[in-house]
């Protein structure tokens, strides 16, 4: 959601109302058009700056830029095993951090998980890296605002990896909600 079409619109109004006034008192004979380029000028101009803000953010936040760990699918996954969903359970309320870094994590459980088919709700992200039916979603409940329900539900992507030379774990790699 964007704030630059409302404030496209006020801006434009407020210059509308400031280009009636100047005409009244004479001042602005010719020349009307300049107080209506302003505010498209000023729009855009918040946009760069929005941009420039964001672009120089170097900050290595791993869900920041995309839902996925690092940008991108996780690799060396492997098929979830025996106890997958307790396992994968574990692992979402263990690793809630790196999803989750601006948050007070102590007290988070699971409430649910479930293991992600074709067709699931909110499969759409394991069918696109190829993880259907090697990809667990578990649903949290964030220990942060006892205020908002919002705030305190969470749906990460759980899967069963095995880096080379390294025993299988269980990594969380993707954010849903």
């Amino acid at each position: 959601m964007s704030i630059l079409p409302q404030l496209k619109r006020e801006l434009s109004a407020a210059a509308h109302r400031l280009d009636r006034q100047r005409a009244r008192r004479g001042w602005l004979r010719r020349g009307r058009g300049t107080l209506v380029a302003i505010p498209f000028a000023l729009v855009g101009l918040g946009g760069l700056a929005f941009a420039a803000i964001h672009t120089l953010d170097t900050q290595h936040k791993p869900f920041a830029d995309s839902q996925y760990r690092y940008g991108r699918c996780p690799a060396h996954v492997i098929a979830l095993g025996p106890n997958a969903l307790d396992l994968a359970r574990l692992a979402a309320v263990r690793q809630s951090h790196t999803a989750y870094p601006h948050l007070r994590l102590r007290g988070t459980y699971s409430t649910d998980a479930r293991v992600l088919i074709k067709g699931s709700a909110r499969s759409a992200d394991a069918a696109q890296c190829g993880l259907l039916g090697k990809t667990v979603l578990v649903d949290l409940h964030l220990a942060t605002s006892p205020h908002s329900a919002s705030m305190s539900q969470g749906a990460v992507y759980v899967s069963r990896v095995r880096p080379a030379g390294q025993p299988a774990g269980y990594l969380l790699w993707g954010l849903e909600h």
